[in-house]
């Protein structure tokens, strides 16, 4: 099981704005986006649009924003809980799809690669504390492959991703292990079905 779609353009974020800059990538690739060509540009749209989902930093409130930028431009959205041993899976988000998981796997992606790229939205168990955000483009039986705009795309490749290893593949797209991808509790994966 694979699905795999370009790379989509590698975007650097600035402080607190990678949900930003994942927007101005996803955009730049999906139909039915404006294509913001920065993630300042995604910004000032949403001051102006979705202001109330701002936090005062800058950054985009989770989960409520990310269900504000899914309604405003028809986008699906689900979230995926891990179920941890010891804390269980957390308590579901309300008004959207919730599922739970022992482990990220190949099938909560390549369904949704088929319609567009999958912005995905690596989450904590508190809305209070930061989130991060990528772009996936790829993802099989080994791996998920996503650009992260939090690693400048000018820097210069040091020691290259071994095969079906993980690691920075060029620019600041890498390619992953799902155990090497899934840092988090929980994830936001948004679409175009």
């Amino acid at each position: 099981m694979a699905a795999w779609r370009m790379r989509p353009p590698a975007t650097l974020q600035g402080a607190l704005t990678c949900w930003a800059a994942a927007i101005s990538s996803f955009g730049r690739v999906t139909k039915g986006v404006p294509d913001w060509s920065t993630a300042g540009d995604v910004v000032k749209h949403f001051k102006a649009a979705l202001a109330a989902e701002l936090n005062r930093d800058g950054s985009l409130k989770s989960p409520s924003g990310w269900i504000a930028f899914a309604k405003a431009y028809d986008l699906k959205i689900e979230e995926v809980r891990l179920n941890d041993p010891v804390d269980g899976a957390g308590v579901a988000t309300p008004g959207i799809t919730s599922i739970v998981a022992n482990d990220l796997k190949p099938s909560h992606f390549t369904g949704k690669l088929a319609g567009s790229h999958v912005i995905v939205v690596i989450g904590t168990n508190c809305d209070s504390c930061l989130s991060h955000t990528v772009v996936v483009y790829g993802a099989d039986n080994l791996r998920v492959c996503y650009m992260n705009p939090l690693f400048d795309p000018a820097r210069p490749l040091g020691t290259p991703r071994g095969p079906g290893g993980s690691g920075r593949v060029d620019k600041n797209w890498f390619c992953d292990t799902y155990d090497d991808f899934a840092t988090g509790p929980r994830f936001l994966l948004i679409w175009r079905a």
